[in-house]
């Protein structure tokens, strides 16, 4: 596998140049734009420090993509005017539309080779120490994108590798005010965790590694039905069938016929995908406990 670094520069900027109008259609549709904006990315650069980028100052969104324990990032200047003004305290919409641009991006600007894992998207109010904060590689590659949306021209950097990504998004913490005596609360338990940390995977037994690395067939179902044999026989192209479902219910994730999740379907690039919104519990079925006889001889 390439390694994700500057020097992949020429395989990203082939990705974004193939990209660059559903990238204008993405924007378009997150930004609420009345056309499709132009998209050209320029030459890959390699750079040393964010100070070396003229439009990464002030306020902004920053659009991180994370790849294994690496990241890419997008940072676009609030400067730029092309950011809507909903995009720094987005409501529930809002985040949704800001998420899925993250996604859409980075399934068109970075290549199959750097698939990205999870994706995040936020107001920062200094694009500068933000990407300070994620500690670019001393040699780490950028592309400079311009997006002309009519009158308005803003330049997105796109930036990689950055070493600390998860300390990107990391709050400024108010002053501590001065502590304040509150009663002895009952311990409580906490929620497992779902994930595991490269450390505490390594903690586990052998053979419990060993299952949580099993491939196994996820499968999105959109409907089904029943039919008869003899109807099947006589489908022809242009045949239409009908399914019992509503076109707004949601999507069901199932794997070996054993439903896991539900979620909405979404559209990242060209492609087609899931959104999970809900998480089904594993079903349980509790036995009673029988009554044991006591036999005297």
């Amino acid at each position: 596998m390439a390694e994700f670094n500057a020097q992949a520069g020429p395989e990203i900027f082939a990705a974004c140049q193939e990209g660059k109008s559903e990238a204008a259609e993405a924007i378009q549709r997150t930004f609420s734009l009345e056309t499709p904006p132009e998209v050209t990315p320029a030459e890959p650069q390699t750079i040393s420090s964010s100070d070396e980028l003229i439009n990464a100052s002030g306020a902004g969104l920053l659009i991180l993509l994370h790849i294994n324990d690496q990241a890419a990032i997008i940072a676009i200047p609030e400067s730029s005017k092309i950011l809507p003004d909903w995009y720094r305290e987005p409501d529930t919409t809002g985040v949704s539309k800001l998420t899925t641009l993250a996604q859409e991006l980075s399934m068109v600007f970075l290549p199959e080779t750097f698939m990205a894992l999870d994706f995040a998207s936020e107001h920062v109010p200094d694009l500068s120490e933000a990407i300070t904060r994620g500690q670019l590689a001393s040699e780490c590659g950028h592309i400079p994108i311009e997006v002309r949306a009519g009158e308005v021209t803003a330049q997105f950097d796109l930036l990689w590798p950055l070493i600390n990504p998860n300390d990107i998004f990391v709050k400024t913490e108010d002053p501590t005010p001065e502590p304040v005596a509150e009663p002895q609360a009952l311990p409580s338990q906490e929620e497992p965790s779902t994930s595991f940390s490269e450390s505490q995977f390594e903690t586990l037994p052998p053979y419990i590694r060993s299952l949580l690395k099993i491939k196994v067939a996820v499968r999105a179902t959109l409907a089904s039905t029943k039919m008869s044999v003899d109807k099947i026989t006589k489908l022809t192209p242009g045949s239409m069938i009908q399914f019992n479902k509503s076109c707004e219910e949601l999507l069901e994730l199932e794997i070996e016929q054993q439903k896991i999740a539900t979620g909405e379907a979404v559209k990242i690039g060209e492609k087609f995908g899931i959104r999970i919104t809900e998480i089904k519990l594993p079903h349980e079925r509790f036995l009673p406990i029988q009554q044991f006889q006591k036999y005297t001889a």
